[in-house]
């Protein structure tokens, strides 16, 4: 298997999980801190889509904050919430967020359901065409320089990251894991 098909597997695999995850997940619960100062779980899977976009769009996309997908496919527009400027670098990524600006990220799920589809899409389409040498390509990165390959697998350790985070939060909010042995 190739790593790029690898890569896809996991983004696919990491879609399935967390969309079933917000299947019984009621919209007075999307936002609600599990504790102070704890992110909410919508927070949480807008953030890691965030962090998603900005790396990919690094190295396919171009540096300029609007060519990412949450401009580029009208996100910021649909949902009334431009994080542009805001954050740590201005990213608008959700990282470096105070608690209030947390507080104002308030996107409906069906619009970051819809962010997250397109944002697969455009990651597998960039993997397809990707040979090896493309995933050896030297990017700059915040801390220096890393490859394409390494930002990709980034992206996918972030996602599984936050997704434990989510699902953690949501027990805490309520609503426990359907798989536990014990339901």
């Amino acid at each position: 298997m190739r790593a790029q098909d690898a890569y896809i597997s996991q983004f696919r695999t990491m879609t399935d999980e967390v969309t079933a995850m917000f299947d019984d997940v009621p919209d007075e619960l999307l936002y609600k801190r599990p504790g102070p100062s704890q992110n909410p779980i919508g927070w949480n899977y807008w953030h890691f889509l965030r962090i998603w976009d900005s790396g990919l769009h690094s190295i396919i996309g171009g540096k300029d904050l609007k060519e990412q997908t949450w401009w580029r496919g009208g996100f910021a527009e649909q949902s009334g919430y431009d994080p542009a400027g805001l954050g740590g670098r201005g990213g608008g990524t959700g990282m470096g967020y105070t608690d209030a600006e947390v507080d104002a990220v308030q996107v409906p799920l069906e619009i970051i359901q819809a962010y997250h589809r397109q944002l697969l899409a455009e990651t597998e389409e960039y993997l397809r065409s990707a040979d090896d040498e493309e995933l050896n390509r030297v990017v700059p990165y915040w801390a220096g320089e890393t490859t394409c390959a390494k930002m990709v697998e980034q992206a996918i350790r972030n996602c599984w990251m936050h997704y434990g985070e989510m699902r953690y939060a949501k027990g805490i909010l309520g609503r426990p894991d359907a798989s536990y042995p014990g339901r």
